[in-house]
């Protein structure tokens, strides 16, 4: 690990009723030398999820229990490493939400934003469809959306803070491959909408290795 290096954080969901699994993630960079690695970030991601970061307003109250966050992992993309390492400590975690998911198609947006301006410069992060329950017509509750954006800016700063509990200074940041830098993330914004996704659909592969 070197001070200036770029990870990916990607989640692992699982959706009990399609049978699939999803791989939503974000990018942060390093910004000492004393780096982070799975466990680190795994951690504080789990407690996002699962007790939250404020109020406490965990993700998975959000989401129906046929939900669940099975992983945490992390992979370096610049320079670029073909290994990914897993944080599975305490997983699977289920969401909590009464009722059922809504289609499975849709996503929950949560725009990255930076302190500049092109498309180079936002990111975005699809997590698992809600619960039918804090959703009407496809469409999230002004404060659900609010309360989800403070506890992912939440979850920000923990992951930049060295010290007890806290990763060591992994910066949430977008990452251009065409630009090839990473840029510090400095706003949240979460889409009271819900986003539809193609890949989404209920067909599961059934693959056979050999």
């Amino acid at each position: 690990m070197a001070s200036g290096e770029t990870y990916k954080i990607s989640l692992e969901f699982s959706d009990s009723v399609t049978s699939k699994s999803y791989f939503p993630g974000f990018y942060v960079k390093q910004t000492t030398l004393t780096g982070f690695d799975v466990s680190d970030v795994g951690a504080l991601v789990k407690e996002w999820w699962d007790v939250g970061r404020l109020d406490p307003d965990p993700q998975k109250q959000w989401h129906a229990a046929n939900i669940a966050l099975e992983s945490v992992r992390l992979r370096k993309i610049d320079p670029l490493e073909p290994l990914e390492t897993a944080y599975t400590s305490g997983l699977p975690i289920a969401g909590s939400a009464t009722g059922a998911s809504y289609s499975a198609s849709s996503a929950i947006l949560f725009s990255l934003r930076t302190d500049f301006i092109g498309r180079s410069y936002r990111g975005r992060l699809f997590l698992p469809t809600p619960s039918e329950s804090n959703c009407q017509n496809g469409i999230l509750a002004d404060a659900d959306a609010l309360d989800m954006a403070d506890e992912f800016v939440a979850l920000i700063g923990d992951l930049a803070t060295t010290g007890a509990g806290s990763a060591a200074d992994a910066q949430v940041s977008v990452w251009s491959p065409k630009l090839a830098i990473a840029t510090e993330v400095t706003h949240v914004k979460v889409d009271t909408r819900l986003r539809s996704q193609r890949r989404r659909q209920l067909r599961a592969p059934a693959y056979q290795t050999a």
